[in-house]
């Protein structure tokens, strides 16, 4: 395919270009400039759906290169050359903070913060929904709270047994999931509910369980 490695090298070519411009004009800033904004298009365009911002960039890049700044516009002209390099992760980070989960659901109260609380989180939410409850608007509320569908990859938490806790195993038949992933920058966490419904579609069981993952 053309895209994108073809597509890179054109683009580090004309990068490349608009540096020696700069280079054979004696363009100081300009070299700055266009040295940094080549850099970037570079870079993103190794996304198809960055091209066009790469594109813009590469301009931008010749811009620098073939403009000569008066003193008084150099510090101007290298501000905007780190704008256009900065902002782009400035962008990434917003975007970060508004797609991930940066805490837990806060349905399941304090306690999901913390590892091992299980149980804790399963009474918590059969407090609210007891068995018999319709499962629409268990899943309506956890929809809300940003949980999601998720098919049967998990085991079960099982109860205990004569003094013996056994943690995971097979779910009955039928069981629903649904999920919710949040992260604390340095761990991770998966958390997950799981029940079962009656031919009535009441809620006859209804389980929390959640999995960390650190760095």
């Amino acid at each position: 395919m053309f895209w994108p490695d073809q597509g890179i090298f054109v683009f580090l070519c004309m990068s490349i270009a608009a540096s020696l411009l700069a280079i054979v004009r004696r363009n100081l800033v300009g070299f700055a400039g266009s040295l940094l904004t080549g850099l970037l298009a570079v870079t993103l365009a190794r996304y198809t759906y960055l091209v066009p911002v790469s594109v813009v960039l590469l301009i931008a890049s010749f811009a620098f290169a073939l403009r000569k700044f008066a003193l008084n516009e150099q510090r101007w002209a290298l501000w905007v050359s780190f704008a256009l390099i900065f902002s782009p992760f400035g962008a990434g980070a917003v975007w970060l903070y508004f797609s991930y989960n940066w805490g837990p659901p806060a349905i399941l109260g304090d306690a999901a913060r913390f590892a091992g609380a299980d149980q804790q989180m399963t009474d918590t939410l059969n407090a609210r929904f007891p068995h018999g409850t319709d499962e629409a608007l268990l899943r309506s509320v956890l929809l809300r709270q940003g949980f999601k569908d998720e098919p049967a990859l998990y085991a079960c938490r099982l109860e205990a047994r004569e003094g013996r806790v056994v943690r995971f195993g097979e779910c009955p038949p039928d069981t629903r999931w649904m999920t919710y992933q949040w992260s604390s920058l340095v761990c991770g966490v998966t958390v997950s509910v799981n029940w079962s419904v009656d031919q009535n579609r009441k809620l006859t069981r209804l389980q929390v369980s959640d999995r960390s993952a650190c760095l």
